[in-house]
């Protein structure tokens, strides 16, 4: 009966460290075959490494010096549930991961595209105060046409109608002003032109940006290690303690059975 249990034990031990290498090394490289032999070769490799820590513990006369040779294997028992306990963790708590990563994707994507607004943004202000100083100026240019136009028309001024003193005078200003309005406008418009161009270019930085950040980004086993560490500590533990118990349980009934029984 007790050999029964220690064997029982001791292949849960490999059937586990078989299906958690077997998911880390899928979770790396996404290849099935390679995965389903690493889990096999993996699982069989803990099998005889926890086999050989049962079997090997030879009970001595003294309890005292039995438990000190206990010691070593209780250490390597604690790293083998480390390494069988975190990929299994990684696949139990896939979702929760999932969600991890997928929000920092986000907030990523969200940074970049931040960065590339606001550079947009400060173009599109830009080109808001050119807009704003060539409309400044075709407001004065039409505000001395419609002067130049009353003045001839003999509605205000001196009240002529024609081409007097102060028609023409009127008319000077109105040229001057249409000369520096269409100067300016054809200046702004360059300006305009350019800084549209330059809008654009940094739109394409942008999504070009985000597709190679997209082609680029983390989604592998570190990156789902490192997710499961802004997991909540219990749940983990829990896995690490289940895993240790099972491993753990065989040495502690060899220990704790009498010699005969």
């Amino acid at each position: 009966m007790k050999i029964t249990i220690l064997s029982g034990a001791v292949f849960l031990t490999g059937l586990l460290a078989a299906l958690s290498g077997g998911y880390a090394l899928f979770t790396a490289f996404h290849n099935w075959p390679a995965a389903v032999l690493f889990g096999l070769v993996w699982g069989a490799l803990i099998f005889k490494l926890n086999r050989y820590i049962v079997s090997s513990l030879k009970k001595n006369t003294g309890t005292h010096n039995t438990w000190l040779q206990a010691l070593p294997r209780f250490g390597l028992a604690f790293i083998l549930s480390l390494v069988i306990a975190k990929p299994l963790e990684l696949r139990i708590f896939k979702t929760e991961i999932d969600s991890i990563l997928f929000d920092e994707k986000r907030d990523e994507a969200i940074r970049i595209e931040a960065s590339f607004d606001l550079k947009i943004k400060k173009i599109n202000e830009r080109i808001a105060g050119i807009k704003t100083e060539t409309e400044s100026l075709f407001n004065i240019r039409e505000r001395l046409y419609q002067e130049y136009r009353c003045a001839c028309d003999g509605a205000c001024g001196t009240g002529k109608v024609g081409r007097g003193t102060e028609c023409e005078r009127k008319e000077a200003k109105y040229r001057q002003a249409d000369q520096e309005f269409q100067n300016l406008k054809t200046k702004n418009d360059r300006l305009i032109a350019a800084a549209n161009a330059d809008a654009l270019a940094v739109d394409q930085q942008k999504k070009t940006a985000l597709l190679q950040w997209l082609s680029t980004r983390r989604d592998g086993l570190v990156a789902r290690l490192e997710a499961s560490g802004k997991l909540s500590f219990l749940p983990g533990l829990s896995i690490l303690l289940l895993i240790m118990m099972v491993i753990i349980a065989p040495v502690l009934s060899n220990l704790l059975t009498p010699s005969d029984v």
